[in-house]
């Protein structure tokens, strides 16, 4: 379970309302309720927010910036954890805590459906500050805001996808290093091309809406 999971060593990082339902789907009196209160430690001061118009939305303050809030707005009382982040009004928005020999971040909102819907850069922020938080590492990132990258793990090759989400091209180039240990070469899909790692290039345009794939063949 999420407990033992965390407990052991694990990292765990929620949007708001964690457990907000019983197995019958009633509204749990107490959110988070039973050990989930515990792993998070905090507990909703009041009934979760609901909001509906993002223009008014509330935002979060953080260390060197401000998150715009979507959908859920949770106020949070810590018990065992530690407030990291607050609204604008001063309630504590995000709070983090150890348990076991892991630890928890709850965030007071829904930054995955803020963005979602507004393309706001600073929801994905929000999101993307918890890694370094979780221990995780991106294995690649690019240097346009337009163009996001994902690595997708197989058994013989790995695949590389950049994906412009904007109606005009995109160039981004990679900021990190292809690993030249792992893979021999790789395959850009769209051209059908073959090209050894080493001489891979670390700047590619990618057309409006489209997306552009490389199989990365393992040696």
């Amino acid at each position: 379970c999420l407990a033992d999971y965390v407990k052991s060593g694990g990292v765990l990082v929620s949007e708001a309302c964690p457990g907000k339902f019983n197995f019958s789907g009633f509204r749990n009196a107490n959110i988070p309720p039973g050990i989930l209160k515990e792993m998070f430690g905090c507990v909703e001061n009041d009934v979760a927010e609901m909001i509906t118009d993002t223009k008014t939305a509330p935002v979060i303050s953080g260390k060197n910036k401000h998150y715009p809030c979507a959908n859920m707005q949770s106020f949070l009382q810590p018990t065992t954890g530690t407030p990291i982040g607050n609204y604008l009004t001063s309630e504590v928005a995000v709070v983090d805590n150890n348990f076991g020999k892991g630890k928890t971040r709850l965030i007071g909102t829904n930054p995955s459906i803020c963005y979602l819907n507004t393309e706001d850069i600073r929801a994905a922020d929000l999101i993307c500050a918890s890694l370094p938080y979780a221990g995780v590492k991106p294995k690649t990132k690019t240097n346009a805001s337009a163009v996001h990258c994902r690595w997708l793990k197989g058994k013989e090759s790995d695949l590389f996808i950049m994906v412009n989400l904007t109606n005009v091209p995109a160039t981004a180039g990679i900021e990190t290093e292809w690993d030249k240990e792992l893979y021999s070469h790789a395959v850009n899909w769209s051209t059908g091309d073959s090209t050894k790692v080493k001489k891979l290039p670390r700047e590619f345009t990618v057309s409006s809406n489209e997306m552009l794939t490389l199989e990365f063949i393992k040696k």
